[in-house]
């Protein structure tokens, strides 16, 4: 068997060219999951996701005053008076297409230059990692990839180290039966993506008949 080279950490060690998901982290350029691939490619696939992306995104909603639960600004005619939500129809289309991925929607309130609110965004999933006790089973913080660096975060949301306590990170996350405290693996696009692959190989092959003429192969 040939050699390998392998990486040590102290506590693992793995062959370099070992690709099992979760070994690695990307800052740039990390390679397509399956699902990705699928949902890009398999028109069927794109449809559904979006389909119900932009039903949720163009629902309509009011939001109330907690106090008084009088009414505060609504979609019909929406103002912005919480001053985060500049666009709440594209914030719910982009959450959705995060749950129905990964089980888990992060939005982010994020600062402007003198520290005030700034606008609520919807982060990337794959770039925030869980961390959890592992004696408990409990959550202690999560991750976040920023370019080469790392920020975490508490269950409630404060970014932790640096002072910068006031940054609030809203995190949903969907479990099953099967989970007790991180989100479900078990999600919607997994379900919808189960024979989307024998379309997508079907309609590959179909392109590269025809690309190669529409001859059929053969040993000459």
């Amino acid at each position: 068997m040939a050699n390998k080279l392998q990486f040590f950490d102290g506590s693992k060690s793995y062959a370099i060219l070992d690709d099992t998901p979760g070994l690695w982290t990307y800052f740039s350029n990390a390679p397509r999951q399956e699902i990705d691939v699928l949902y890009a490619k398999v028109s069927a696939v794109f449809r559904a996701f979006n389909l119900k992306a932009n039903t949720v995104g163009n629902m309509p909603f009011v939001l109330t005053h907690l106090k008084t639960g009088e009414e505060y600004d609504n979609s019909a005619s929406w103002e912005n008076k919480v001053k985060v939500m500049p666009n709440p129809s594209e914030l719910f289309r982009l959450d959705t297409l995060s749950y129905m991925a990964s089980n888990t929607v992060y939005n982010l309130l994020t600062k402007n230059i003198v520290g005030r609110d700034k606008v609520l965004r919807n982060l990337i999933p794959s770039a925030f990692t869980p961390q959890t006790d592992p004696i408990t089973g409990n959550l202690n913080y999560i991750e976040r990839r920023v370019g080469s660096g790392i920020e975490k975060y508490s269950p409630e949301g404060a970014l932790m180290g640096g002072g910068a306590t006031d940054a609030r990170l809203i995190r949903m996350w969907r479990l099953d039966h099967t989970t007790e405290v991180l989100p479900s693996p078990n999600t919607e696009a997994l379900a919808v993506t189960n024979s989307a692959g024998i379309i997508y190989h079907a309609d590959a092959w179909i392109q590269h008949f025809f690309a190669r003429g529409g001859v059929v192969p053969m040993v000459i």
